[in-house]
């Protein structure tokens, strides 16, 4: 057993050293390959030649076949290669100006929508699709940032038909549109329509709503009228705003919408700047008469009103005078009835009802005792009732009413 065990060890000994010793026998022999002219050094006696890896040994076939037959390895690869998935027909145009056959360029809008068109009408009116496409060269498609309604019917549709009229409402984008698109023919279109007496410019409120009725915004226009030199543009909107200062109540307004926008208007040519100065200040006379008679007409209803109050406080107090004369003398009456002790005025009071109610009753009852018990003789008149006599002759009530008349026409 000790001797199998030693053999076992022996070999196991062995069999690590051949891969050692083996290590430097193969670089030498690298080395003499790489050596022009150096012959292959023959392998070690009893080394056995080791397998190709499969790596290796498909490296190799594929080294033979482009050495022995290139054309034959370069068919076998082509058909062994995956085919490439062919590229996706675009979408068709959701709208195409005819004929639908010969378009040859496509727009797409910023919401997504394609339009068909031929690129030489367009390119002929718009010189900045030619640059476009130019940048872009072997491209058929190119975007824009309008929307579909805005960029085929501002500009699109006047391309293709001339005949389509030009709304003052729409001039202004129109032209912006075709300033921004190089389409100087439209741009000439759209300046007849500005110097037409259907466009208007109108103003704005410090607040955002409208002074009037017009096309579109004054500034806007007179930017628009100062960067292209329209003459006539320009006039027409500083006539505007000086027929607007003269309106009734108008001048205010109309001055504040100038001055919101003068920041925009230091960007017009030096002449342009200087001939609006004059409006602004033809605008400002105007504000400060109008200004003047709203102060005046205040204070015109501020000495009316005080008059009106002044008035009212003196009915008020010649009322309340005589309601205090009146007072005194309905005093002094109860008082000389007090005195002579005059007892009518006191009857009329409505608290006293029970009380003649109860003497009523007690006086029935009084009435019913004497019925039934024997006559006697007839008292004597009380003092009372010559009391009330020598009132009536002491005091005069009909002159007294009379002087009362004029207090209760009050």
């Amino acid at each position: 057993m000790e001797v199998e065990a030693a053999a076992a060890a022996a070999a196991a000994a062995a069999g690590a050293a051949a891969p050692a010793a083996a290590a430097p026998e193969q670089q030498q022999q690298q080395q003499q390959q790489q050596q022009p002219g150096a012959a292959a050094a023959p392998p070690p006696a009893g080394a056995q030649q080791a397998a190709p890896a499969p790596a290796a040994a498909g490296a190799q076939q594929a080294a033979a076949a482009a050495g022995g037959g290139g054309g034959e390895a370069a068919a076998e690869a082509a058909a062994g290669a995956a085919p490439e998935p062919a590229a996706a027909a675009p979408p068709p145009p959701d709208f195409a100006y005819s004929p639908e056959d010969q378009c040859d360029l496509v727009i797409k809008t910023a919401d997504g929508k394609r339009i068909a068109v031929h690129r030489l009408i367009v390119l002929r009116v718009a010189g900045f699709f030619e640059e476009l496409l130019e940048a872009c060269a072997g491209e058929n498609e190119v975007s824009v940032p309008e929307t579909y309604a805005v960029f085929k019917g501002r500009l699109l549709d006047l391309i293709y038909d001339r005949a389509v009229q030009i709304q003052p409402a729409a001039a202004l984008q129109v032209f912006q549109l075709a300033d921004k698109y190089q389409a100087p023919s439209i741009m000439e279109a759209c300046r007849a329509v500005f110097n037409s007496t259907a466009f208007v410019p109108r103003l704005r409120k410090p607040d955002g709503s409208v002074l009037g009725v017009g096309d579109a915004d004054w500034l806007e226009v007179v930017a628009l009228a100062s960067k292209h030199g329209f003459e006539e543009l320009f006039k027409k909107c500083t006539q505007y705003m000086e027929t607007v200062c003269k309106m009734k109540n108008q001048a205010a307004d109309a001055l504040a919408g100038f001055i919101q926008g003068a920041q925009q208007l230091k960007e017009l040519r030096q002449d342009h700047m200087l001939a609006l100065m004059v409006t602004f200040a033809k605008c400002t006379q105007e504000a400060e008469v109008e200004l003047r008679l709203q102060k005046a007409q205040v204070e015109a209803e501020a000495v009316e009103n005080k008059r009106a109050v002044e008035e009212a406080t003196k009915k008020l107090t010649t009322k309340t005078a005589a309601y205090a004369k009146l007072l005194q003398k309905h005093n002094r009456l109860m008082a000389a009835c007090d005195k002579h002790r005059v007892t009518w005025h006191r009857d009329l009071d409505p608290s006293k009802d029970k009380k003649r109610k109860r003497g009523a009753a007690q006086a029935q009852q009084g009435g019913a005792a004497a019925a039934a018990a024997p006559a006697a003789p007839a008292p004597a008149a009380p003092a009372q009732v010559a009391a009330v006599a020598a009132a009536a002759e002491f005091v005069d009530v009909d002159g007294f009413l009379a002087e009362l008349e004029p207090d209760f026409q009050l």
